[in-house]
């Protein structure tokens, strides 16, 4: 019987027995990977049963999305099953609609705000929302996902800089991934602009439209019967749940 082949992409500093785990990070057990939109997994086509992608997506361009789905979709054998999960964007905007300002407290934000005298952005609701759409850090801030910051009165890492009527018709009326995309044009144009933190969003409608032209197959996306199915197969499942969106995605024959 062929060995079950199972693949974490974007795993972190992460080794977990029995996976492939890829990282633009080195660690032990981590098999090095940058994410691009020309990226190729270093396997074979119809051989692995699980993919697992966790709070990866919202980092990435589109076109980088959009190779990875190719092939995530070209190394599944058939019958295999792609564990998909990012910020819950419809859940982030529902609280923020309802006025529920305690959803923010507690997601990540509060040890970036630091950064934020340097732009004269306010520790505000709508800010906090804003650096899940879309959050960006300057050139002088160093470089977040590798730890080296510099903590000096010039360096930022925050959401885009928007006036604060503005920002609030985006949230009110638009849809998460038009949200991202305004935003990071905005963060954009940031002439110290150095690197997205979160550069993409999408409801679920949108990425089950991005899911179908990619040929898979959205099985589901009911949190608590994907956490209940999986969290004993896949490490650390539950992890940032409250605020996690989860799909169950399938291989669609051509």
């Amino acid at each position: 019987m062929a060995e079950e082949i199972k693949i974490n992409i974007g795993s972190g500093a992460t080794k977990w027995d029995g996976w492939i785990n890829y990282d633009e990070l080195t660690y032990e057990g981590v098999t090095p990977l940058v994410l691009s939109p020309d990226v190729t997994l270093p396997l074979d086509s119809n051989i692995v049963s699980t993919v697992y992608c966790s709070h990866t997506f919202e980092h990435l361009s589109d076109a980088t999305v959009s190779r990875t789905l190719d092939e995530i979709w070209r190394v599944m054998s058939p019958g295999g099953l792609f564990l998909l999960k990012f910020p819950d964007f419809d859940w982030f905007l529902e609280q923020y609609r309802k006025g529920n300002y305690q959803c923010m407290i507690g997601v990540g934000i509060e040890s970036l705000l630091w950064s934020h005298a340097s732009k004269n952005v306010e520790d505000t609701f709508e800010n906090r929302i804003s650096a899940y759409f879309c959050g960006y850090w300057n050139r002088q801030y160093g470089d977040h996902f590798s730890r080296a910051i510099n903590k000096t009165k010039q360096a930022y890492i925050g959401p885009a800089v928007i006036n604060d009527n503005d920002l609030k018709i985006l949230l009110s009326t638009k849809s998460p991934n038009q949200i991202s995309k305004k935003l990071t044009n905005i963060a954009k144009s940031d002439p110290d602009f150095k690197c997205f933190s979160h550069q993409n969003a999408w409801s679920v409608p949108e990425m089950s439209l991005i899911l179908k032209e990619k040929n898979f197959f959205l099985e589901s996306t009911d949190k608590d019967q994907i956490v209940k199915e999986f969290e004993h197969v896949i490490p650390r499942f539950k992890e940032m749940l409250h605020f996690s969106a989860y799909y169950l995605i399938k291989k669609k024959s051509v």
